[in-house]
């Protein structure tokens, strides 16, 4: 009875942490990116911006094996990164008297930004899927 129960205990933590690995490497992918990047004078958050504003696609798991194997190609993406960059936005602001009109002006843009991503990736998905969807109906109209 006991061999059996620590067998499905074993399963059962088997389970989970085929689940687990998935954040723990990511999370290791994201610290060795984080690393190559302040390496090359830019946070984590301003590479990974700095590249999507760029076009580059590629992913975590290969950036962290650029910057852990091949540094000159990652500082290469970090200059590509840059100079997609805005400029600093960390810069404090000149006027400070209208602070309660600014949060809300922060957030605004947020959101929408926020909302414009989910609105891209959902455009081009449901696209797919509806090229099939008129197929049938020219099919059926026929």
């Amino acid at each position: 009875r006991k061999a059996k129960e620590q067998v499905t205990h074993s399963l059962v933590y088997a389970y989970n942490d085929r689940r687990k690995k998935k954040g723990d490497f990511r999370r290791l992918w994201i610290q060795r990116i984080n690393a190559g990047a302040r390496a090359n004078g830019l946070t984590y958050n301003r590479f990974i911006q700095g590249l999507a504003l760029a076009g580059v696609e590629v992913d975590r798991r290969m950036l962290s094996e650029l910057a852990t194997n091949e540094p000159a190609a990652f500082a290469s993406l970090v200059e590509v990164a840059k100079q997609a960059l805005p400029a600093d936005t960390s810069a404090p602001k000149p006027a400070e008297a209208p602070a309660a009109e600014k949060p809300a002006a922060k957030k605004a843009p947020a959101k929408k930004a926020a909302a414009e991503k989910p609105a891209a990736e959902k455009a081009e998905k449901p696209a797919a899927k509806k090229a099939p969807a008129k197929k049938a109906t020219e099919e059926a109209a026929e």
